[in-house]
C-alpha cells in the first residue's frame, strides 16, 4: 500500500508518517516544502503540474492532505495566500484523487464552528467566524463534492513533540511566560475560550484506523 502524505514535516504530518511508516505492508510519501529532513519529498503544493505529475507517478492508494496555512492570524494578513493553499491545492488534490480512484482523507478543524455550543457532532452546522475557519469549510466542500469516498477529519489543538515552541498553540504559551519572567511583566492571555487539547500521536492512530476501515470497504 502507497501512501502520499502533505505536510509530512508539520506537528501532525510528523506523527502520521511515523506511524504508518512503522508498518511493513506500507510505503509513504511523505511531501514537505520549507522543512525537508531525510525520507521526505520537497514539493510547492502550489505548482499543480508538478503535483499532478508525481501522483500519477506514484499511483497512491490514499491521499492524506494534511498541509495548510494553519495560523488565523497569517490567514488574516494573507487571505489571498491562504486561499491558494488552504482551498486552491485542496480542491487540486481532490480533483486528483478521484481521476486515481483512491480516497483522500483531509485534515480540517474545529474553527469550522463558532464555539457557542460545543462539544460539536459531525452533522452539526459549521458556522466559521474567522477566515481561517471559513477556508478550511471551502475546504471541507471541495473534498466532499469529489468523491463520496473521501473522509474529512476535524481536529482541535495539537500538541506534542515539537520542533519549536510556536508549533502549538499549547506549547506556545511557553514563550509568552518566558518574556514575562524576563521582563517582569505580566502575561495575558485570552480567558473566555475553552479548548480540547489532543495528542499528534493520538490523531494519528486514529488516521490509521480510519484509513484501515476505508481500505476494507
Amino acid at each position: 500500500m502507497k501512501l502520499f502524505l502533505t505536510g509530512a514535516s508539520g506537528l501532525l504530518g510528523r506523527s502520521i508518517y511515523e506511524q504508518f511508516l512503522k508498518k511493513s505492508d506500507w510505503t509513504v510519501y511523505g511531501i514537505s516544502f520549507k522543512r525537508i529532513s531525510p525520507g521526505l519529498t520537497k514539493l510547492n503544493l502550489l505548482d499543480q503540474d508538478a503535483v499532478t505529475d508525481i501522483l500519477n507517478t506514484i499511483c497512491p492508494d490514499i491521499i492524506i492532505h494534511c498541509a495548510a496555512e494553519r495560523f488565523p492570524d497569517k490567514v488574516e494578513n494573507d487571505p489571498q495566500a491562504a486561499y491558494n493553499l488552504n482551498v486552491g491545492v485542496t480542491a487540486h488534490l481532490a480533483d486528483l484523487a478521484n481521476k486515481l480512484n483512491v480516497p483522500l482523507l483531509y485534515i480540517s478543524t474545529d474553527y469550522v464552528f463558532n464555539g457557542s455550543n460545543s462539544p460539536y457532532k459531525e452533522t452539526d452546522e459549521p458556522t466559521p467566524i474567522n477566515e481561517y475557519g471559513k477556508l478550511k469549510l471551502l475546504g471541507e466542500k471541495a473534498v466532499l463534492d469529489a468523491n463520496i469516498k473521501n473522509i474529512v477529519l476535524r481536529i482541535p489543538v495539537l500538541y506534542g513533540p515539537v520542533e519549536s515552541l510556536e508549533e502549538s498553540a499549547v506549547t506556545s504559551l511557553l514563550i509568552g511566560l518566558k518574556k514575562c519572567q524576563d521582563n517582569n511583566e505580566l502575561f495575558k492571555v485570552s480567558n473566555n475560550e475553552l479548548r480540547n487539547p489532543s495528542s499528534v500521536n493520538d490523531i494519528a492512530h486514529i488516521v490509521f484506523g480510519l484509513i484501515e476501515k476505508k481500505n476494507c470497504i
